[in-house]
């Protein structure tokens, strides 16, 4: 019996359908047409079939094209804003008049708060100090931070709406609440000021405080003072290597601390040996960070955590990189004297 003459499937380029379904599969013996599936594809159903990785194999719009893989991977960028006004126009048009209407209510309850942005978000403060921050998202708005004798000072006002560590959220689909809105930031005022008289803020105060690391930061070689998470922070070169990060907000029992790594081991000790002037704090505590208390730690003793400090940070900068060509590839003490020797008659 004559066999067949096996003809090999033209393949298509990328991205363009291919025939090949629509001829025959050959059986490798004798070429002749095969009952198996053309498409190897169809072997494994859990995977699916090939029409699901053509958005894929596609020259403008898949992986085929560079610039493509490029815009997907690529990080948007956000527009900054400059003011209040700024960013309740940056949001959707639907939220606007809530977002106004919770600046309205909080600029009401407080008429001497100075109005601004913290991490780019409305932020208002008394004598430097915050006091409310509030924030429009896709389908609700938030108020921070709430702390826990806000929500139980406002239980039963509260209960309606969601909860969650540090924040209110009110959704966009329901009237705002603008009572409760200004009661909770005089309630917040009220509680700012209760707790300045009874803490360490009166030696000195807040800009008492952040005027005193400063003072002590620039004794130090190439300090640099940076805005960063609506708090002071000092690094080791311009907006380079952070070293200590002052913080008003621990447990939100208004002591002003001083956040700064230690060496390794020394974080539990300290911590145990002395509890009234240290403590462990939240978001950078893993990274060995210990927490200061201002009103409690002399100008020496701040000094030299500081110091030691920054010694930490700037030996864990990464060198500088070297020319293209020369990494990973050192060159051998003689190779210029086997060059020369190469080239000599």
């Amino acid at each position: 019996m004559r066999q067949r003459e096996y003809t090999p499937p033209v393949h298509a380029p990328l991205g363009q359908p291919s025939h090949e379904s629509e001829q025959p599969a050959m059986d490798r013996a004798g070429g002749l047409p095969s009952t198996a599936p053309s498409n190897r594809l169809d072997r494994y159903p859990n995977v699916g079939s090939a029409s699901s990785f053509a958005p894929l194999l596609n020259p403008t719009t898949g992986f085929g094209c560079g610039h493509n893989v490029r815009s997907m991977t690529a990080k948007r960028s956000r527009k900054r804003v400059a003011s209040v006004r700024e960013y309740i126009a940056s949001k959707p048009k639907e939220s606007r008049a809530s977002l106004e209407a919770v600046r309205r209510a909080i600029l009401k309850a407080l008429p001497n708060a100075q109005e601004g942005l913290a991490s780019q978000m409305p932020a208002y403060t008394l004598n430097g100090v915050g006091v409310l921050y509030f924030a429009g998202w896709k389908s609700h708005y938030s108020l921070y931070p709430a702390s826990d004798a806000l929500v139980e000072a406002f239980a039963k006002e509260l209960a309606p709406y969601e909860r969650s560590k540090g924040t209110l959220k009110f959704p966009l689909s329901e009237p705002v609440p603008v009572r409760l809105i200004e009661r909770i930031a005089k309630f917040r005022a009220r509680q700012l000021a209760t707790r300045d008289a009874a803490t360490g803020r009166r030696k000195g105060g807040r800009e008492g405080q952040v005027d005193r690391i400063r003072r002590l930061c620039a004794a130090l070689p190439s300090a640099f003072e940076k805005m960063s998470h609506g708090t002071p922070c000092f690094f080791v070169e311009q907006g380079k290597g952070c070293f200590a990060m002052f913080s008003e907000h621990h447990r939100d029992d208004g002591r002003l601390s001083l956040w700064v790594p230690v060496a390794d081991g020394l974080q539990p000790l300290m911590i145990e040996e002395s509890p009234d002037i240290y403590f462990y704090p939240r978001y950078v505590g893993a990274g060995g960070w210990v927490g200061i208390l201002l009103d409690q730690i002399a100008d020496d003793a701040l000094e030299s955590h500081l110091r030691e400090a920054r010694r930490l940070i700037a030996s864990k900068r990464k060198p500088a990189r070297k020319p293209r060509g020369m990494q990973g590839h050192p060159t051998p003490p003689n190779h210029r004297r086997r060059s020369r020797s190469m080239l000599e008659p």
